[in-house]
This record gives C-alpha cells, sequence and structure tokens, in this order.
C-alpha cells in the first residue's frame, strides 16, 4: 500500500467519522426534547381545559338587516365565549322554612317531558323530575316557589325554568291551544320560560325564551310540503322580522318580552 493510498484511507476515515459524530449529536437533541415539558399543552391537558371552561356557542345567527330608512344595514354578530372565563353555575337551592303564601297571591304551574330545573335569583337552583308539577306565585314584589303546596323558596327576581336535557320539554299544566284542527294541545315548549310580572299590565306572565332558530321552527303560516324556494322566503321574512322586533325592543313596549 503505497503512501498516497494511505492518505486517501485516513481522509476517508476522517469523514465518515465527523458525520457519525454529527448524527450521533443530533439525535441525542431530539431526543431531549420532551413534547410535555414545552409551553403548549398536551392533548389531555388542552381537552381538560376546555372542559373547565366554558366553551359553549352562545347562538350561531349572523345576520343583516337593510331598512330604507337607515344607510347601514343593521348587523347582529354572536361569538363563542372565552374558555379562560368559566361560568359560575348556580348554587343548590338554600331551602327556607316552610312559609305561608299570601292570600290572594296569583300563581303559574311548570312541569316538563323530562328533567328540568328552575333558577331562583338570590337562593339558587332547584332539581325537578319528570312530569313533577312545581308553581310560582307572585304577591307584593315576591315571587314564590311552591313545592307540594310548600313554598320552598322566594326571590324579588323573576324565576326561570329549563330543561335538563335536550329531550326534555317544558310545558305549562291548564294551558290549551289546540292547533287548527283541534286534535293536539300545543302545549310543549322549547328553550326556558321565565314566570314575571309585568308593572304594566299587572299581570304574571310565562315568558318562552328561545333561540331565533328554535323559533322559525314554529312559523305556521307554511306546511312542511310546501314548494322549498316558499319556505326559503318564509324563513328569511320571519327570522327578519324577529330580529326588527329585537333591535326595536320588542312588539309590547314596557312589558317584559
Amino acid at each position: 500500500m503505497t503512501a498516497v493510498t494511505r492518505k486517501y484511507i485516513a481522509a476517508i476515515i476522517v469523514i465518515v467519522a465527523v458525520v457519525a459524530i454529527s448524527l450521533f449529536s443530533s439525535d441525542s437533541t431530539r431526543a431531549n426534547v420532551n413534547p410535555k415539558s414545552s409551553a403548549e399543552p398536551s392533548f389531555s391537558q388542552l381537552v381538560l381545559k376546555l372542559k373547565k371552561g366554558t366553551n359553549r356557542l352562545r347562538t350561531t345567527l349572523e345576520l343583516s338587516i337593510a331598512r330604507p330608512h337607515i344607510q347601514k344595514p343593521v348587523t347582529a354578530v354572536y361569538k363563542l365565549e372565552s374558555p379562560e372565563t368559566p361560568t359560575k353555575k348556580p348554587a343548590p337551592l338554600n331551602t327556607q322554612k316552610p312559609t305561608a303564601l299570601p292570600h290572594g297571591a296569583i300563581s303559574l304551574p311548570v312541569s316538563a317531558s323530562g328533567a328540568f330545573a328552575a333558577v331562583v335569583p338570590g337562593a339558587g337552583r332547584a332539581t325537578f323530575k319528570k312530569d313533577q308539577k312545581v308553581k310560582v306565585a307572585y304577591s307584593g314584589g315576591t315571587y314564590f316557589l311552591i313545592q307540594d303546596r310548600q313554598v320552598t323558596a322566594t326571590s324579588s327576581s323573576p324565576i326561570k325554568f329549563s330543561p335538563s336535557g335536550p329531550d326534555s320539554f317544558l310545558s305549562l299544566p291548564g294551558y290549551t291551544d289546540l292547533n287548527w284542527n283541534k286534535t293536539v294541545n300545543l302545549n310543549s315548549f322549547r328553550g326556558s320560560i321565565e314566570i314575571v310580572r309585568s308593572e304594566k299590565s299587572k299581570t304574571l306572565w310565562a315568558v318562552n325564551e328561545l333561540g331565533l332558530e328554535d323559533y322559525l321552527r314554529g312559523i305556521a303560516e307554511a306546511s312542511h310540503d310546501s314548494p322549498v324556494e316558499h319556505l326559503k322566503v318564509m324563513a328569511i321574512v320571519s327570522r327578519s322580522y324577529a330580529v326588527h322586533h329585537l333591535g326595536n325592543g320588542g312588539r309590547h313596549a314596557g312589558e317584559p318580552f
């Protein structure tokens, strides 16, 4: 083996050694990076964070309505609540000692096809079973929650009922609203029901609160077998009508609805 050949072989060995060291160093660097120690949370941490926070879509509605006397369209945009600000759940109902219902107090009954609940401002949250009937009475500026003929909580603010699941619908026992051929009593409500007294009409009202798209499902001026284009027009007209009134104080000035 000549001296020149030995030099070439030595040079190749040096190059291979440098490449090997470089690769080993690179592998070691990658091996020392722990994804769990990075600033970004892992998938399980992220899911847990979203579960703990408020990540509910308030509404998916985004509309614009053009009015002849207004240059710019009126636009209503609703956004996703931040998961950084958790929503506090109402505390369990702080029941009180039995209180006598004032004489002459007016009341409205509420029930549901499944589990449901009531939020009593200042007292907490009460839960009820399927078909359980409860009442809300009003007298002298006070709302009374009544279960089994006993007053279990009072509040100076309206009491609101909500279903506890998607298959539960609220109803008003004793209320009658028959359909066109008088075969079905339309006494089943999506969304929530708030029992509130009007100072204007001096009446205790059951106000049904629901999302705009759910409201559109109850439009009775068109049937399911109407032409598709007719249904589209009805949806647009009804939605625009509702949003117009929502943006202008409602149809009933001075009333709580």
